[in-house]
């Protein structure tokens, strides 16, 4: 059976744009259900912990949701600036976050540089990271390419070297899973 080969182009060195999915949702919230918090209370609490400059309105959350973006140069800076103008209160990804081959060497280039303010803890070198998680990102074939996704598990300490893992977000709970077969 033939081999199949990912993205030859990038073997080559020639610049492609890869796949950018790109997705903003307001997903509508349940009229009393903020973990026991009425809307006004949960509100509050936003303010209090210095997160209310999100776009959580009365009645939804806005969130990102990016994938096969993980390639540094003029595409993903765009992508990160039309997302950065929505204000979302997170951003989730679908994997493929460090192209080529999820390499140590790129990962912050790659991902750090335009979404660093999201991202905690930050450690890399473009600028301060968020208080707080505003980055959820799922593994991608490209991501396991490098040493068994180590530099992804580091980049990202919160995983524990887990390709899933939850979150809640107000009333809503996330499940993020790695559906790579490898």
């Amino acid at each position: 059976m033939a081999q199949k080969v990912r993205y030859p182009e990038l073997r080559q060195g020639k610049p492609i744009l890869l796949g950018i999915c790109l997705f903003i949702s307001t997903l509508p919230l349940p009229q009393n259900s903020f973990r026991g918090l009425s809307r006004n209370s949960f509100q509050a609490n936003m303010r209090e912990t210095g997160e209310s400059h999100y776009n959580l309105q009365a009645d939804r959350i806005v969130f990102a949701v990016i994938g096969d973006y993980g390639l540094a140069g003029q595409a993903e800076e765009s992508v990160a600036e039309l997302i950065k103008s929505w204000n979302p209160a997170f951003i989730v990804t679908t994997g493929d976050n460090n192209y080529p081959r999820g390499s140590p060497d790129t990962i912050d280039q790659n991902i750090g540089q335009y979404f660093h303010e999201f991202i905690y803890p930050y450690k890399g070198e473009f600028g301060t990271g968020a208080s707080t998680k505003r980055f959820y990102p799922v593994l991608g074939n490209h991501d396991w390419d490098s040493n068994g996704a180590s530099p992804y598990f580091d980049y990202f300490s919160f995983f524990s070297g887990r390709g899933y893992y939850d979150f809640v977000f107000g009333s809503i709970h996330f499940f993020m899973l790695d559906s790579d077969p490898g």
